[in-house]
């Protein structure tokens, strides 16, 4: 009766991993089908006003957070649910985000390259509020 309890409860888990995985897949292919305007382009560029998002906290210096922040804001109001994009990992594993200025002097040439297990985001933040996202999808 043990054995059995034990068997039953493994194969209960392995089904909800099962539903799990298909329900994410699901999300995927629907904001994938978002940001490519249903397969019809590779990608999309955006222009969000930072003010439209509401109050953000102060990310200071964690570039790469606040972009993060803001492309998480603006995936769900595109529609996308939560779980279909995953930042932590681009098409070869683990992603390699990056931020980084073309001048140091000025604080407006930094742009921020980040992977995910969708696409690229490439995004830059302008001096009147404003972010632009450029999304490319992975082939």
């Amino acid at each position: 009766m043990k054995k059995f309890f034990i068997l039953l409860v493994l194969v209960v888990f392995a089904a909800s991993i099962n539903v799990d995985a298909a329900t994410n897949t699901q999300a995927q292919k629907e904001c994938l089908n978002i940001l490519t305007n249903d397969h019809q382009d590779d990608g999309q560029s955006f222009r969000i006003n930072l003010d439209s998002l509401g109050d953000m906290r102060n990310y200071g210096h964690d570039h790469l957070a606040k972009r993060i922040r803001v492309i998480r804001e603006h995936l769900k109001n595109l529609g996308c649910k939560k779980n279909a994009v995953n930042f932590g990992w681009g098409s070869n594993g683990r992603s390699h985000n990056k931020c980084k200025k073309f001048d140091y002097n000025k604080a407006i040439s930094r742009m921020c390259w980040i992977e995910t297990n969708l696409g690229s985001f490439f995004v830059h933040e302008d001096n009147n509020d404003h972010m632009n996202i450029i999304f490319t999808r992975f082939d």
